[in-house]
């Protein structure tokens, strides 16, 4: 398919609708022992056309709610009914039904690839992210997304 933009229409936990141009790849491993597998969506998010840079961004659309990813990166839909992705400025954005547009994830969180959601041990929703430095961390909500944590077991 090239550099062109894919466009697919997915179904999540049986009524979330994602739109994003591109096509699933296969998840990471899976949760850690205690975690809750949570069928979490990866999508490849690839430029459309040659003149689209990784500055630029690629679009990207979730819940209606239109946007600009970095391209090249992975976007999530997670079962609970929240996208999330990486914008050009590496910031982690979400949306999610009633939310209004994407939202910036709190407390400054910077990323270079998406890598699962899922809800942890404890039930609480846990979205995961990948720097460059090979690192993996991670946020929790708990009646707010919480800091972003090194994790340990990446």
């Amino acid at each position: 398919m090239g550099r062109k933009l894919r466009a697919s229409l997915l179904a999540v936990a049986g009524a979330a609708a994602f739109a994003l141009g591109a096509t699933p790849t296969a998840a990471h491993a899976g949760p850690v022992q205690g975690q809750q597998q949570d069928q979490a969506v990866r999508i490849e998010i690839e430029p459309q056309g040659e003149l689209v840079t990784a500055a630029a961004g690629c679009p990207v659309s979730a819940y209606g709610y239109s946007g600009t990813a970095m391209c090249g990166t992975i976007a999530l839909v997670c079962s609970w009914d929240e996208a999330f992705v990486i914008a050009p400025s590496r910031t982690v954005w979400h949306a999610w039904p009633g939310s209004g547009g994407w939202r910036e994830m709190p407390n400054n969180g910077r990323a270079d690839n998406m890598w699962d959601c899922y809800r942890n041990g404890d039930g609480q929703r846990q979205v995961e992210v990948w720097t460059a430095a090979d690192n993996v961390y991670y946020s929790y909500y708990s009646g707010g997304w919480r800091g972003w944590y090194y994790y340990p077991g990446s």
